[in-house]
Parts: structure tokens; C-alpha cells; sequence
């Protein structure tokens, strides 16, 4: 439980800092908090903090695309009672092509996540920029 605490310590101590200087406090996490918690021994669902980037990377995990939603609500349930905002990290090399991409996006959004971001930004394509524009588009 050292680590778990320690951890925990540091990032409430960094929240408290930077919102003394009108910042906000962000990380990206391993998937969601108990899968965290088993691998790196860190609770982001415990932690003072403002959004979180979870590094839900299917393809490292040997998942198929629909593990992106799962593990979204996981970190959403997880955080049902706090302010932290949750933004998907999908990791654009482990996807096959545009549609998983796509689908990825809508699993993220449609369990609870309020934005997603792209991991290894100098993978994407000029079709990756046109299908998250268009599957933005048709979110609104």
C-alpha cells in the first residue's frame, strides 16, 4: 500500500498547487482503476485530480475494438462520485484502419467519456484527420 499512498499523496499535493495558480491537474492513466491499481498499483478514481487521459489501448491488451466502451465505463463508473472528467486515450498505430478508428471514438463517447485524444500524434494520417472531423460531426 506504500506506492498506492505515495502516489496518491503527490498528485492531491500537485492538485492543490495548481489550482492555487487557476490550473487545472491532468494525467493519462493506465486503462481504468482497478486494472491500474493491479498493474502499476495506482487508484486514479481516489486521486484530487481534474481530467484523465486513460491509455485505453486495446490492441496492447490483445482486445478487440468494443474493449475501448468497456473499459471507458469502467473508469466512468469508477468515477460516479467525483468532478474528474474522463477523455479516452486511443492509441491510433494499434488500430487496422479508419473504422476501427471511428468505432473507437463512438465507444468512447457513447460509455460516458466527455472527449478522446490520440496517442502517437505522429501516426495520424490525413484519413485519420478526416474521419475524426466527420465522426466528430456527427456527434453534435
Amino acid at each position: 500500500n506504500f506506492r498506492l499512498n505515495a502516489i496518491q499523496a503527490v498528485v492531491n499535493d500537485a492538485y492543490e498547487i495548481a489550482h492555487k495558480h487557476n490550473k487545472n491537474l491532468t494525467a493519462a492513466v493506465f486503462p481504468y482503476p482497478e486494472m491500474a491499481d493491479h498493474m502499476v498499483r495506482q487508484r486514479w478514481d481516489k486521486w484530487n485530480i481534474d481530467q484523465v487521459y486513460p491509455m485505453i489501448y486495446n490492441s496492447f491488451y490483445d482486445e478487440e475494438i468494443d474493449w475501448v466502451g468497456y473499459a471507458t465505463k469502467q473508469g466512468v463508473a469508477d468515477l460516479k462520485d467525483k468532478k474528474t472528467k474522463i477523455n479516452t486515450g486511443i492509441y491510433v498505430p494499434g488500430l487496422k484502419n479508419d473504422k476501427e478508428l471511428k468505432e473507437a471514438i463512438l465507444y468512447a463517447k457513447e460509455n460516458g467519456a466527455v472527449g478522446v485524444s490520440f496517442f502517437d500524434g505522429n501516426a495520424l494520417s490525413e484519413s485519420n484527420f478526416k474521419t475524426i472531423k466527420e465522426t466528430k460531426a456527427s456527434l453534435k
